[in-house]
């Protein structure tokens, strides 16, 4: 069988979440011996094809160039099957309307970003923005023949695509999840005197990395140290963060440019990775910190829920309170921390998420 895969990221061209679920989805199926090309949004050394999309506008303007583009590699490839990884990335739109031999189609879910994350001016205009898609949405989940999900406790807005896709009557649905790059590389007790909490992402007002200074306050008298750990970041949001950490003379905070990083070993030398993003869906560093066993404290967003190997918090104190409890319960830390790592082997595995790419059956 020969497959296009599109995907605007790839690891480790990019270290997103996206990119690196993109890849392991990618060795899946180079694994199973299908032929596989890909084809990305910009141009990426391990892609196969590349439509160079620079940003909305240059899209918009150069449709029909890129329309053409897309037909090309498809006739000229013409693959047996077309998987494109998550919505609202341009390059999944374009082949999913550029596929005019009606070759299968398989779209692999991250949620979508449509609803206000909270209620702000900002937010609200984005959402009225995106009201303009929806009517776009139906046209294109009407494409898909297969719908990969990571929809596990039906609690989030983010998965409205799989709702759309129910609507049509479509019930070619899988639900899968997201694997660690790390989970035969076995667990690590960091030597240090230092506790470490971890905070890992672009830094930004939906990762919320000021609550993470807040929480940073509260233990400044601690022996303990919190890592702000990103690749990216909001300048603005970033100078705000740098600001507060000083005027509160914050000296238990580090910032970590992690480009040039083993992330792995940061991973493994946190005690706990705190997760205080605003919305999620999945979150991979939770899911490769568990396969590490290090457990993790996050408020309730997105599937969180559905992890093992951490504790949920509905706000800021709920947050401090879990916190203090694995600090100072060595016992109850290391139950977590064991429940977390068995949760993934049974449930999150690699080898598992192998099981559900069985494309040969729509």
């Amino acid at each position: 069988m020969k497959i296009l895969l599109v995907s605007k990221e790839m690891y480790p061209d990019d270290s997103t979440g996206l990119a690196i679920a993109a890849k392991s989805h990618y060795d899946i199926l180079k694994k199973k011996g299908y032929t596989i090309r890909v084809v990305s949004r910009n141009k990426k050394k391990n892609a196969d094809f590349n439509l160079n999309i620079k940003n909305l506008l240059h899209f918009i303007f150069n449709f029909i160039s890129f329309k053409k583009k897309a037909r090309e590699i498809i006739n000229n490839y013409n693959p047996d099957l077309i998987i494109v990884e998550s919505l609202q990335t341009l390059i999944s739109e374009l082949f999913l309307v550029s596929n005019h031999k009606k070759k299968k189609m398989i779209l692999i879910s991250h949620g979508i970003s449509i609803y206000p994350y909270k209620i702000s001016t900002k937010y609200i205009f984005r959402f009225l923005v995106y009201l303009f898609y929806l009517p776009f949405l139906f046209i294109l989940l009407n494409k898909v023949d297969l719908f990969f999900s990571l929809n596990w406790t039906n609690k989030s807005n983010r998965h409205l695509d799989e709702k759309i896709f129910k609507l049509l009557k479509k019930n070619k649905i899988v639900n899968y999840f997201n694997t660690s790059r790390f989970e035969k590389k076995g667990s690590f007790k960091d030597k240090s005197a230092n506790k470490i909490l971890s905070c890992f992402g672009y830094i930004g007002e939906i990762k919320n990395q000021k609550n993470f200074l807040h929480i940073a306050e509260h233990f400044k008298k601690e022996n303990i140290l919190f890592k702000i750990i990103y690749q990216n970041s909001d300048y603005n949001y970033f100078n705000k963060c740098k600001k507060m950490c000083k005027k509160r003379n914050l000296n238990n905070v580090q910032f970590i440019d992690g480009k040039n990083i083993d992330i792995e070993m940061l991973i493994k030398e946190s005690y706990l990775i705190v997760n205080t993003s605003i919305t999620e869906v999945f979150p991979l560093t939770l899911v490769e910190g568990i396969s590490l066993n290090i457990p993790f404290v996050s408020y309730d967003k997105g599937n969180i829920s559905f992890l093992k190997g951490g504790l949920i918090a509905q706000n800021n104190s709920e947050m401090i309170n879990n916190i203090e409890l694995l600090i100072n319960n060595e016992f109850f830390y290391e139950r977590i921390s064991k429940e977390g790592a068995n949760f993934y082997l049974n449930h999150l595995s690699n080898d598992l998420l192998e099981k559900k790419f069985n494309l040969l059956k729509i």
